[in-house]
């Protein structure tokens, strides 16, 4: 039974659920998008924007850091799409994500893990717009969430009107501000994991690695060997942990035979050239602990070594979807904040009509990498099951 499909399935459920029982409250838009709209969390926006004026001056640098961004997200996409055009059996760069999941070429997140990292980083990108938004005096119409299709999202609502008549500068630290606060709290989660985790690694024994996935074109696929095995020996050396388990194979060489115990078979594989790193031995399978136990001397604290480490694991989706979901608002992509950022510094630089080309441009060519990033993997999936 996988219970984080059941959870998923019952969450989803209950959005529609809700949707359909109070249609009259939602506000289509694009026909696409669906907006719930409120107005919580606007007075406590306010007081935030009241605390200094210095603030501008982040705005200021989440801007610079925002470019950045944008082009560093672009070229990781450029490379992605290449590598799985020309390189057999890369793995996505980017992948579709629905917490509790599973979708071929996609990433996989445990239910409560997602959905909680997802509410948090949604959270901070809308509330840092309106903050910014009201720093620079502009009025928040509402917030609230939105639904597109089974993709949940939140929204901050600036009016428009007045935002367009202030210095692009402003402008931009407001568009700046949600991805540029995902980026903060993404190194902030990092620092503190950097700081914790070696407590959280002397409070249980690693016991074994288990196999989460095998790809279809490698060589541990073409013995036999799946998913859900957990892997006793290589070469007779006994594996005890994903360490153990890394530096193992690191010293295996392209071309290398090696002998694989799990605790259901035994294989010899062959191992093939690592897809990026020539010379270096793959065998394709993706591995996590199989068992980890609580460390005796840390049993009589009851239930909190496991309560520390389940935040620990929520701190490290956290801080991956943070940088991930930053840095894919920042391409220059219609109307997400990269978007209007390269429009409004277009404008400052060409008339209207240019600065709408190129962002027209921009847009379609960062919407062409990010859909092929999601969906090479898919379409060659379909071509390799049905040939």
């Amino acid at each position: 039974m996988d219970l984080d499909l059941i959870f998923a399935i019952a969450f989803y459920a209950l959005i529609f659920g809700y949707y359909f029982t109070h249609k009259k409250r939602f506000i289509t838009q694009n026909k696409i998008f669906l907006l719930y709209k409120t107005k919580l969390g606007l007075g406590l926006m306010d007081r935030a924007a009241r605390i200094s004026r210095q603030l501008k001056y982040v705005g200021y640098f989440s801007v610079f850091l925002g470019f950045i961004g944008m082009g560093a997200i672009f070229v990781w996409l450029v490379k992605g799409f290449l590598n799985l055009v020309l390189v057999p059996g890369a793995k996505p760069t980017v992948g579709l994500l629905l917490p509790g999941v599973r979708i071929p070429g996609g990433f996989f997140v445990p239910f409560w893990y997602g959905i909680i990292s997802i509410f948090i980083v949604a959270v901070l990108h809308e509330f840092s717009h309106g903050v910014f938004s009201r720093l620079f005096s502009i009025r928040i119409k509402s917030s609230g969430f939105a639904v597109v299709g089974p993709i949940l999202a939140a929204f901050v609502e600036p009016d428009e009107r007045e935002l367009q008549k202030r210095k692009k500068l402003e402008q931009l630290s407001i568009f700046a501000a949600g991805p540029a606060v995902n980026i903060y709290t993404g190194v902030i989660v990092y620092l503190l994991l950097l700081l914790l985790t070696p407590f959280a690694s002397a409070m249980v024994d690693f016991q074994g690695v288990k196999i989460i996935d095998v790809d279809k074109n490698s060589p541990a696929y073409a013995s036999g060997l799946t998913k859900d095995e957990a892997i006793v020996n290589i070469n007779d050396i006994q594996i005890m942990s994903v360490d153990n388990f890394t530096n193992v194979l690191g010293a295996i060489k392209a071309g290398d035979i090696i002998g694989i115990s799990t605790d259901k078979n035994s294989y010899s594989i062959t191992a093939s050239e690592h897809p990026t790193e020539k010379g270096r031995g793959y065998l394709g399978v993706t591995i996590s602990p199989a068992e980890t136990k609580i460390k005796s001397n840390y049993t009589k604290y009851g239930f909190l070594p496991l309560v520390f480490l389940w935040f620990i694991k929520l701190g490290m989706w956290v801080f991956m979807l943070s940088l991930g979901i930053g840095l894919v608002n920042l391409l220059p992509l219609g109307p997400v904040d990269g978007g209007r950022m390269f429009h409004t510094a277009m404008l400052t630089i060409f008339d209207e009509k240019k600065s709408k080309k190129l962002w027209k441009y921009a847009s379609l060519l960062s919407l062409f990498l990010l859909l092929g990033n999601l969906f090479f993997p898919l379409i060659r999936w379909l071509v390799g099951f049905m040939f």
